[in-house]
């Protein structure tokens, strides 16, 4: 009978799994009777029919399921785990995959497998790591629960797009136009100073660190009007630089032919900025515009 049941048994989960694409084949091919769920012949006919409908789909899914919550995930939001938690996520307990934004997550989840309802989220900021480094990532998802052959909550399912290009970009492109228009309404070459500063101020997700030098004609260097991110007089921060000579930055090169320009600059030592988590390893510098002259 054990021979004879097994073709049938491995018929059944072809065509209730069926698919080309690389979770469906991993889903299959998974030991399920290692985790909390067991084999797959015993699930119920709704966890089934989910993981189905997940696997099938091109939107971005992801279902936790059981008091375990055990995971599934398909090809579309496979792109988005990294090569860490890919594919030992699967089958894997929730709270041990996500260890580290759990605490943002975990009550959410929680709450709904008690019977809560589902929730939706827009461009929220879930950071995770992928590989050796912590990614701030951001996502539009909703979390629904998903109902068991009781009728009981049975796991939670979450629909999920990745929109992290999108809101970088928006975000950016404010702080240029914040930039570019610092002039508008200053009465002194300081006001512009001072108006651009407190722009790059609020950019701490985008920018490590910030400089900005005014010139000094008469005395041939550029003076440090502001910093964001180092400590005045540190190595990469000095108080003043000669117009006419390398120190720190390349000074030479950013006012010379082309400095209307921006120059990208791989910095010979890492630095530790104060609200990043990581070290940056490149600069880039760039003029702020016409700046009118103090009377």
């Amino acid at each position: 009978m054990p021979l004879s049941a097994a073709p049938k048994h491995t018929a059944t989960i072809d065509r209730v799994f069926r698919g080309t694409g690389e979770m469906a084949g991993l889903v299959r091919a998974f030991d399920w009777a290692t985790t909390p769920l067991g084999p797959i012949g015993g699930w119920s006919a709704s966890l089934r029919t989910t993981v189905s409908t997940l696997l099938a789909t091109r939107h971005a899914m992801f279902l936790f399921w059981g008091p375990g919550l055990v995971q599934f995930y398909n090809d579309a939001f496979r792109r988005s785990l990294g090569h860490d938690r890919h594919p030992s996520a699967l089958g894997q307990g929730g709270m041990e995959c996500w260890k580290e934004i759990w605490s943002i997550i975990g009550r959410e989840v929680d709450d709904i497998m008690a019977g809560g309802e589902a929730t939706w989220h827009e461009d929220h900021l879930v950071p995770i790591t992928r590989g050796d480094r912590v990614d701030d990532v951001h996502w539009s998802y909703s979390y629904s629960p998903v109902s068991d052959d009781d009728g009981e909550v049975g796991g939670v399912l979450v629909t999920v797009q990745e929109t992290t290009l999108r809101v970088i970009s928006e975000r950016r492109a404010r702080l240029l136009q914040e930039l570019a228009s610092a002039h508008q309404h200053a009465q002194s070459a300081d006001e512009v100073y001072s108006a651009a500063l407190t722009s790059l101020r609020t950019a701490s997700g985008d920018i490590g660190f910030a400089l900005l030098y005014a010139p000094d004609h008469d005395a041939g260097n550029l003076r440090l009007a502001g910093s964001v991110g180092l400590p005045l007089g540190a190595p990469l921060a000095p108080r003043s630089m000669a117009m006419d000579s390398a120190g720190a930055w390349p000074v030479p090169e950013m006012l010379g032919p082309g400095s209307a320009a921006s120059m990208r600059i791989t910095l010979q030592q890492p630095v530790h900025a104060e609200c990043w988590q990581e070290s940056v390893r490149d600069a880039l510098t760039a003029p702020l515009g016409p700046v009118m002259p103090d009377p």
